[in-house]
């Protein structure tokens, strides 16, 4: 039996390429994104992190072996203008992942 890696931020730019390289490992790859998307190489979760009940519901119902957490803001500039928003994203979206 495969190991099964969820992958956070599945539809950004290093996430989709680490879904291609692990599923092409033969992992059960589990992405999540905020917005709706299709990938080829794994299933596809919509999520929104900072969200503890989704978070939970995802994990308990594909139980991964690994995470790779790629999901979060990355802006500097979003970083000074709306802080809240990114530890919103980063930070608490971070913990409900660790729970």
């Amino acid at each position: 039996m495969s190991k099964c890696i969820l992958i956070t931020g599945a539809s950004g730019f290093t996430g989709s390429h680490a879904v291609k390289y692990f599923s092409e490992r033969g992992y059960r790859v589990i992405g999540t994104s905020r917005r709706k998307v299709h990938s080829s190489y794994c299933v596809m979760e919509n999520c929104d992190l900072s969200n503890l009940e989704q978070t939970l519901s995802i994990i308990k119902k594909h139980k991964p072996d690994l995470c790779l957490h790629l999901a979060g803001i990355n802006s500097v500039a979003l970083s000074w203008s709306d802080p809240l928003s990114v530890i919103q994203s980063n930070v608490i979206g971070t913990f409900h992942l660790l729970e």
